[in-house]
């Protein structure tokens, strides 16, 4: 996307209708005149152009990987402009930005970046009177042709709202997460919760990605023969870019429930394992821990027909002898019979 820091870097569109034509004039009414226009778009383009050049230098299939699908790396860019306008107030009196965005046409976008071409050239009386030339060639398109509106997909929490905002997952961003398995409970688990907003994930898994479990966990044949936890860590953290999922390849009694192993450094532990001995592990350490974070256990049945939750709270150690404190976990049991989609 050809534009410069006017809007947001980051934001993606796709063409939607075509509504009108573009008004330089109330472009100049408004503080940004013609010739700032033509400027911006073509240096950006002659950026972009440097850009993917050396793309399709590192890799030749990134020749395709445009928006308008070109497969020539002379060809012209994808061009668009986005513009920030002013929208409803804050608390406090200020404003917030959103983003309107429009496509050039084809016939524009050539023009701009014969433009950008031409500025490059070594400056001669010749190139001069070409670049006016191709200047007012530009005005002239500005005016007369149609914009192509788009949609601007953006996620700032200035004016996008998560699906999840006000739900029991919300309690979920900011935590710290243990999960033990990465199957077909542990890996979708997982994924859950780095899009709730986890801050720190781990994920633990003895065993290894084979041929036999692609059917039903989400690992695919370059997979096969590695970790179930590092495949999995890999994957999900190309989901966010402010989150490195930590895998851990090894024995979870040993590795995270050992005598004296500190369980104050996770805010919830999920046990997806469906190992008895596991359990048993986890129940002995925080029998022992000073500090308890909640605990969700989850199994499902051979034929995947029934499923089975536990919850228990979490809470501090009480060393005082009586009834259980508040803090003191629970357990809470939720069955259910899995009906078949139909």
């Amino acid at each position: 996307m050809s534009t410069r820091q006017r809007g947001e870097p980051g934001s993606k569109g796709r063409t939607c209708s075509v509504l009108c034509a573009l008004s330089s004039a109330g472009l100049s009414e408004s503080g940004y005149d013609r010739d700032a226009l033509l400027d911006d778009l073509a240096a950006c383009t002659y950026i972009n152009r440097k850009l993917r050049a050396r793309q399709i230098e590192h890799d030749a299939k990134a020749a395709g990987d445009t928006w308008d699908e070109a497969t020539d790396e002379r060809a012209p860019l994808f061009t668009a402009m986005l513009v920030g306008t002013p929208s409803r107030r804050l608390e406090g009196g200020g404003r917030l930005a959103h983003l309107a965005a429009w496509k050039l046409d084809a016939l524009s976008a050539q023009v701009t970046d014969l433009f950008a071409r031409i500025c490059d050239l070594r400056v001669s009386r010749e190139s001069a009177e070409l670049q006016g030339e191709v200047r007012d060639l530009a005005f002239g398109l500005f005016d007369s042709s149609p914009i192509a509106w788009m949609q601007v997909m953006e996620t700032r929490p200035e004016v996008t709202q998560r699906r999840d905002l006000g739900t029991p997952s919300s309690w979920l961003a900011g935590r710290r997460v243990l999960v033990l398995g990465a199957g077909a409970l542990g890996a979708p688990v997982s994924e859950f919760c780095v899009r709730a907003g986890v801050k720190e994930l781990t994920v633990a898994d003895y065993s290894v990605v084979n041929p036999g479990i692609l059917v039903r966990q989400p690992y695919t044949d370059a997979d096969i023969g590695l970790g179930k936890a590092r495949a999995l860590a890999r994957r999900l953290s190309a989901i966010r870019d402010d989150l490195d999922v930590t895998p851990s390849y090894g024995n979870v009694r040993s590795g995270f429930f050992a005598p004296g192993q500190d369980l104050g450094a996770f805010d919830l532990v999920i046990d997806a394992t469906a190992d008895a001995s596991v359990r048993s592990n986890i129940e002995l350490a925080r029998k022992a821990a000073a500090v308890r974070p909640p605990l969700v256990t989850m199994v499902i049945g051979h034929n995947a027909e029934r499923g089975l939750v536990t919850t228990k709270r979490g809470g501090r150690l009480s060393r005082v002898p009586g009834p259980l404190a508040p803090t003191e976990p629970h357990l809470h049991f939720h069955s259910s019979r899995l009906q078949p989609a139909h």
